[in-house]
């Protein structure tokens, strides 16, 4: 035991490989006096110590396993995310959008950017039809294949219809006596297209006010269409994206929601019409709350495929300003990048289900101890978990 107490006493630099041996001697005489003792609690307290031990040193064994459990969790995500080109795309239209709207203040200020086609302006930059040189842009390849109508900073391109929906503090129908003078502007006001919340437009028929005369029969009275009868609709086969383009038949945002549609379809002149057709109605008045322009876009060029949802929120107080924000959501459309996303993922999956494993077993064991309790109540196995 002097011989032990004395390597004991040696620094660590001083120690040599016997004194190590007599240090590790030390603690198992020590352990085996505890356990020959008829004291129960040296008893508790030797089993403690070595319990203790054993799981500091599993916890180290298991550490590299934990570092490459989250090594591989983290190189999964980052192989899901087009961090680079998301971020081009989407910081692109937050600079866009806020060149465009950080200057409105008023509903004709607003309704001044909508309707401009002006460069970096909001006609130009999601309906332009022409290139970097002024020609004009393709339309459609065939009749099958879309053309480059519709697209956006180069690489985007608008899917479906652009929808603009507002809420209000009344829910009534409204607007009045409107003369129309182009086809586009007496189908909107015939139809009462955005002055009926979405229940109403698809249930009942329009306000009787009268929309003028022109490109009817002599001696028509002019009055809007009802719902039933025909205005010259075409069926065509409905893409998923353009779904949420389309009114609802129930639940929320039906029956307090107004709403007109763009159509990148469209010359940017007849756009142009159908946002001075709105300007010249009011559809934006006192009792306009909130105004939401959604739209899709999707990028098949640079990167992975996914489509983009690009959302601006203007609201509007009680003293007549007029606050907006923007929010972009990006949908992958192809899942895996490469092999070796699908490699990370499948790594992954392994070691998820081996610790998985090796914790239950674990608990297995506290349970047949009669320890399940102790065992889910300590920290390290929180921690695991």
């Amino acid at each position: 035991m002097t011989s032990i107490q004395k390597a004991a006493e040696k620094s660590v630099k001083e120690r040599r490989g016997a004194d190590n041996i007599r240090i590790k001697a030390g603690h198992m005489l020590t352990f085996d006096n505890l356990t020959l003792r008829a004291d129960i609690v040296e008893r508790q307290i030797a089993r403690k110590v070595v319990r203790k031990s054993i799981l500091r040193a599993t916890g180290c064994l298991t550490l590299p396993l934990t570092i490459l459990y989250f090594g591989a969790y983290v190189t999964a995500c980052r192989l899901h995310e087009d961090i680079t080109n998301v971020f081009f795309l989407e910081s692109t239209m937050r600079n866009r959008i806020d060149d465009m709207f950080s200057s409105v203040s008023s509903v004709e200020d607003l309704w001044s950017v909508l309707g401009s086609s002006e460069p970096k302006q909001f006609l130009d930059i999601f309906f332009r039809q022409t290139d970097a040189y002024g020609n004009l842009q393709v339309r459609n390849y065939t009749e099958d294949v879309w053309g480059d109508w519709g697209m956006v900073e180069s690489f985007n391109q608008i899917q479906g219809a652009v929808r603009f929906e507002q809420r209000r503090k009344t829910t009534g129908d409204y607007g009045s006596d409107f003369d129309c003078g182009s086809t586009i502007t007496c189908s909107l006001c015939r139809s009462n297209e955005g002055f009926q919340t979405v229940d109403m437009f698809t249930s009942r028929p329009p306000l009787n006010l009268s929309c003028g005369s022109w490109g009817l029969p002599a001696g028509s009275s002019g009055r809007r269409l009802d719902v039933h009868e025909d205005i010259g609709r075409q069926l065509r086969l409905t893409r998923p994206e353009l779904k949420s383009s389309f009114p609802l038949t129930t639940g929320q945002g039906v029956n307090d929601t107004f709403r007109f549609w763009l159509f990148p379809a469209e010359t940017q002149a007849d756009t142009k019409v159908r946002l001075n057709y709105f300007r010249d109605r009011q559809w934006l008045d006192d009792n306009t709350e909130m105004l939401v322009v959604r739209m899709y876009l999707m990028n098949a060029e640079l990167g992975r495929n996914r489509l983009e949802q690009l959302t601006i929120t203007f609201r509007f107080s009680e003293a007549g300003s007029v606050s907006y924000e923007r929010d972009l959501q990006t949908l992958f459309l192809q899942f895996h990048q490469s092999m070796l996303s699908m490699l990370a993922d499948f790594s992954f999956f392994v070691m998820l289900v081996l610790t998985s494993g090796y914790r239950v077993w674990h608990m297995w064991k506290a349970f047949l101890g009669s320890k399940l309790f102790q065992h889910l109540m300590n920290l390290g196995t929180a921690w695991e978990w």
